[in-house]
């Protein structure tokens, strides 16, 4: 997956997954806020042997809310273990880069920084998933 930042240059981040289907549950900032993404998130397969690249997550979205979240809620200042959760709803543009060229910039990130597998990387099967979570009668909700 590639992750946009605010600046014009892209951070990669690769995982070793074993095969299955996966989700993306929460976007944290700076550790102290979250955005739980039950209401509609990205889920992904994994095939063995394979690099599964699942596009550009267009992160600034889910930052804007988390941080409008935190100034509604008188929470943009917080200590030692605190933390904030509020919900985020992916929208289908936050998850681009799917096409030739950025299948094209992954293959070349896995050939110099994977090993040399850049053959091995084919576009992840990526479908819309929500879930649920505990909230319900507890005092800390548990996310994914």
């Amino acid at each position: 997956m590639k992750v946009a930042p605010a600046t014009t240059s892209y951070t990669y981040m690769a995982r070793t997954l074993a095969r299955g289907r996966y989700r993306l549950d929460n976007v944290w900032q700076q550790g102290a806020w979250t955005a739980c993404l039950e209401q509609g998130t990205c889920g992904l397969s994994v095939a063995p042997g394979k690099i599964a690249y699942l596009g550009t997550f267009e992160v600034d979205g889910v930052l804007r809310v988390i941080q409008s979240q935190a100034i509604v809620r008188d929470r943009t200042v917080m200590r030692s273990t605190d933390y904030t959760q509020g919900q985020v709803k992916v929208a289908d543009d936050m998850v681009t880069g799917r096409d030739l060229a950025g299948m094209k910039d992954a293959r070349r990130f896995a050939q110099e920084s994977m090993g040399g597998g850049g053959a091995f990387v084919t576009l992840a099967d990526v479908s819309g998933v929500s879930f649920s979570t505990s909230a319900f009668g507890k005092a800390i909700k548990i996310c994914g």
